[in-house]
């Protein structure tokens, strides 16, 4: 009795004719799942980002408030902040693109003969140069934006006693 026969004899389990329906389910979910994820990931970027941020303006507080009285605007003051973020967002993107990168590397050959015990032609694919690209650019692109965030936040509260 091949597996076909055999699962349209257990009473309750989708026929073959409603196996497309049921495949064509789980994609939306997955889709809503990865943007949700990837949602959480930028909100965490721009948390951390920001906090670091925060932390740089208090600490140089008092060398801000000195730039103030002798007429630095918030530009003037913001851009080395703004330095700061996109280069943390961009080698918090390179550390992602190695460690992932060094994963793919690790599981490729076990992977590859899990695929070949099931006979099928599985493999696994590598980020490429534009999925590295897009990777770099949207993690610098975060470090920048959390950047910003908090030092147009923080200082705006900061006026010369």
């Amino acid at each position: 009795m091949d597996t076909t026969t055999a699962i349209a004899t257990i009473e309750g389990a989708p026929q073959s004719s409603e196996l497309p329906a049921l495949e064509q389910r789980p994609r939306g979910t997955r889709s809503a799942t990865r943007i949700g994820v990837w949602s959480m990931q930028a909100a965490a970027v721009l948390l951390v980002i920001g906090n670091t941020i925060r932390l740089e303006i208090n600490n140089r507080r008092t060398e801000i408030e000195v730039l103030k009285l002798v007429g630095a605007t918030d530009g003037f003051i913001r851009r080395p902040f703004l330095y700061t973020g996109f280069c943390l967002g961009l080698s918090g993107a390179l550390v992602a693109v190695v460690l992932i990168e060094a994963g793919l590397l690790l599981v490729a050959r076990p992977v590859s003969d899990l695929a070949t015990l099931y006979a099928t032609d599985f493999t696994l694919t590598r980020l490429g140069l534009r999925g590295s690209g897009i990777l770099l650019g949207g993690g610098a692109l975060l470090g920048w934006i959390g950047a910003w965030i908090a030092a147009a936040r923080h200082l705006r509260a900061i006026e010369p006693v």
